[in-house]
Order: structure tokens, then C-alpha cells, then sequence
């Protein structure tokens, strides 16, 4: 569990999504995106992504997890199973 120091210290999803994908600040983030939906979204942009998130918060992701993630709700749900609740 984090503490509420290390909370200050973790990217929040939409800045992990928008830094991978190269999006500027101001591209809206909705829960509804999923590949193909923002630019560079893709399959290599998908695992890249994940890698991006399983560093961030420090969590293993597994290859059935991975594919398994159809949207950013998706990616919200997986880490709510994580333990992970400062995202």
C-alpha cells in the first residue's frame, strides 16, 4: 500500500497515456478510449504503454491481463485489482 508521500510522487493515468503516446497536455483522456481511439495507441504503442504503467506502479502485469485491455476503464479496473488506488 502507498503512502500518502509516495500518492505525490506517482504520474496519474491520463499523464502516463498522454507522455507514451506523445499527446500534448490539453488531449482529453476518456475512460471509453482504447487502442486505436489516440494516436500512436497501437499494438506496439499498447505494450509500451503497459511496460509505462507496470513501472509506475510498481505491478506485474501478465500477458493475458495485457491483452485483455480494451479501454482505459479496463486499465483503471486491472489496477483497482492491483491494490493500486492513487491513479
Amino acid at each position: 500500500m502507498l503512502h500518502r508521500s509516495e500518492i505525490n510522487k506517482i504520474m496519474n493515468l491520463s499523464d502516463i497515456i498522454k507522455k507514451n503516446f506523445k499527446l500534448s497536455a490539453d488531449t482529453e483522456i476518456n475512460d471509453e478510449h482504447g487502442p486505436g481511439d489516440l494516436d500512436g495507441w497501437d499494438s506496439l504503442g499498447h505494450v509500451i504503454l503497459i511496460n509505462a504503467i507496470q513501472k509506475e506502479y510498481s505491478i506485474l502485469i501478465d500477458m493475458d491481463e495485457m491483452i485483455e485491455i480494451e479501454s482505459i476503464l479496463d486499465i483503471r479496473k486491472l489496477l483497482e485489482t492491483k491494490g493500486v488506488s492513487a491513479f
